[in-house]
């Protein structure tokens, strides 16, 4: 009786055993299901907050090449002494002429080596003491006391009248000039009441004499 009794009893305890584990079954799927419900709705929120950003393909930009550095050390360029002198310039009247034929300085003076020719068919005059030099936004006038030494100095001289069908030369003397690069020079030379205008001689035409 006794072993029928624990039989029961065992079979009855073992029953028991079986809903027992079949409520922690079932609490524990619960629990993982709401485990992965949860883990799934975490994902789906991150997804719509961090969205995936599209890569975007680049060009590289062009490489500029630098400018070379100016060297300080080099020295200046110096003036072009072979440029040539402007053409003959002619009065209104086409009939008397003046000519630069050359300018030299040297650190004492400047000389202007001037050609008058007469064609007009009667006695021109010549002007050396109208002559004026025009240079980096100065005047400079004709010195009578500066030229008047040099005058007997075997100097060539204009005659103050010559007649037509003559050419006379002359050098007129002016104080030297602080010469700079790609500064123009303007001479104004008369005959006959009229003005010869050489207004853009470039530095490089004056023969510099050390």
């Amino acid at each position: 009786m006794s072993d029928k009794k624990l039989k029961v009893g065992s079979i009855e305890l073992s029953k028991k055993q079986k809903e027992i584990i079949m409520l922690v079954v079932s609490a524990i799927t619960v629990v993982l299901i709401a485990v992965i419900v949860s883990e799934s709705g975490v994902h789906d929120k991150k997804a719509a907050v961090s969205p995936t950003i599209p890569t975007v393909a680049t060009t590289p930009l062009p490489v500029v090449a630098k400018a070379p550095k100016l060297d300080k050390s080099l020295p200046l360029p110096a003036m072009d002494k072979s440029l040539p002198l402007p053409a003959m310039v002619k009065s209104e009247l086409e009939d008397i002429s003046v000519t630069i034929n050359k300018i030299e300085q040297t650190k004492k003076e400047l000389k202007l080596y001037v050609e008058y020719m007469n064609n007009s068919g009667t006695t021109a005059c010549t002007a050396d003491s109208l002559a004026v030099l025009v240079y980096d936004g100065k005047q400079y006038e004709y010195d009578f006391e500066f030229n008047f030494n040099r005058y007997y100095n075997k100097i060539k001289v204009a005659p103050s009248t010559i007649e037509t069908t003559v050419t006379a030369k002359s050098v007129i003397f002016f104080r030297p000039l602080e010469l700079k690069a790609g500064k123009k020079l303007g001479v104004i030379l008369s005959m006959n009441d009229r003005s010869a205008r050489f207004e853009h001689i470039h530095t490089g035409s004056i023969t510099v004499v050390e």
